[in-house]
């Protein structure tokens, strides 16, 4: 008897260890706080100020957060002279330039579509050192790494911040120079190419670093990015632009709490999460949470490029395999390309006599479906 019953009983812990598990989500994970996310800062320059708003969404939902649109957003100054920034209808609101007073202090200011007051507090302008180099390694096969170098001969700056733009050009596995239009075949004029695309991504990442502990005010090769291949992004040509920032220890403080909460959690030795506080609230509720960190202030910026050929060789992009090049017959030219799913790349002859067409699928022979633009951009050599 003692016997069937230690073995009833490992019978029941493997049955429910195998059936009876069910997923546990936090109540955290599911509750939506709707927080406003204040992302920007107020550059003083010829650089457009963009403020982006947005609503948190549950940790549990895998859409991205919510877009604030609606919104009055401004710029104030103790005089008081306001500047008006122009929504975009995404969340994102701009001015194209501003021309502030350094001797004056700013804040931002936020009425959103319900009413709701929102005020940074008052913001000193500070004034961004040069970027020294924007430099780049492959120490590995296969790891392009970038970084940014700074100094400031005042030792007045210390905290930094950075983003940077991505842009580059990349091709479509095969180069396409026909055309079907009105039922027919032609060349295809250089205007309406289809194969060379340019895709542009900004950074999401937090990038701060600072000298405090150092005695001259230096950040030697900090590190930005990696780059693994076969990414795409160096498939061609590949541009980055990087903006520095100059922020206090307060922001500094806020960021690195950020980096703590989203980059650096996951592991038993992690970050432990914590709230956030930054430099914007509610005007008549000083206990709304409200994320975001408001700096203001002149830029700095530099932009490299890295060819192909620096990083050779480099393997095909991902989206080269599977990508297979047919021929097709002279009489079935309709019914291949009336429906823009296969591109004809060009003439199949036999010495002199045409035979038919060669053609790929559209997304091997149009790089736009990688999601690119064919318009080459105004600062591209």
């Amino acid at each position: 008897m003692i016997l069937m019953r230690k073995y009833l009983t490992y019978f029941l812990i493997l049955f429910c260890g195998a059936d009876c598990r069910q997923t546990y989500l936090p109540p955290v994970t599911q509750k939506n706080y709707n927080y406003l996310v204040v992302d920007g800062y107020i550059i003083n320059g010829n650089d457009s100020t963009i403020i982006k708003l947005s609503r948190t969404t549950p940790i549990s939902d895998s859409i991205p957060p919510s877009p604030e649109v609606g919104a009055q957003v401004s710029v104030v100054g103790e005089q008081p002279d306001i500047y008006t920034l122009t929504g975009e209808g995404n969340g994102s609101y701009y001015i194209p330039s501003l021309s502030l007073n350094n001797t004056e202090k700013y804040k931002l200011r936020i009425v959103t579509i319900d009413g709701n007051a929102y005020e940074s507090e008052t913001i000193d302008l500070k004034t961004s050192p040069p970027i020294d180099s924007v430099s780049w390694d492959q120490l590995l096969p296969g790891n392009v790494n970038i970084y940014v170098t700074t100094h400031d001969l005042q030792n007045s700056t210390r905290y930094y911040k950075w983003d940077y733009v991505e842009t580059w050009q990349y091709r479509s596995k095969y180069q396409s120079i026909l055309e079907y239009t009105n039922g027919g075949l032609v060349l295809r004029p250089p205007a309406d190419q289809i194969s060379d695309c340019w895709r542009t991504k900004n950074s999401s990442d937090v990038l701060i670093n600072s000298s405090e502990k150092l005695t001259n005010d230096v950040i030697f090769k900090n590190h930005l990015l990696q780059i693994t291949e076969p990414d795409e992004r160096l498939n061609r040509k590949y541009s980055i632009l990087v903006k520095q920032y100059v922020i206090n220890k307060e922001a500094f403080n806020y960021y690195q709490q950020l980096e703590n909460n989203s980059e650096k959690l996951g592991s038993i030795f992690g970050a432990t999460p914590s709230q956030l506080k930054g430099n914007i609230h509610n005007v008549n509720d000083a206990s709304e949470v409200v994320i975001g960190f408001m700096g203001a202030g002149s830029i700095s910026q530099q932009r490299i490029f890295i060819d192909n050929l620096q990083v050779a060789p480099w393997p095909d992009p991902p989206s080269y395999a599977g990508c297979e090049e047919l021929t097709i017959a002279l009489s079935d030219v309709d019914f291949y390309f009336s429906h823009n799913s296969y591109i004809p790349i060009d003439n199949h002859y036999d010495g002199v006599v045409l035979l038919g067409i060669y053609a790929s699928n559209a997304d091997c022979a149009d790089c736009r479906w990688e999601g690119g633009t064919t318009t080459k951009p105004s600062f591209w050599p």
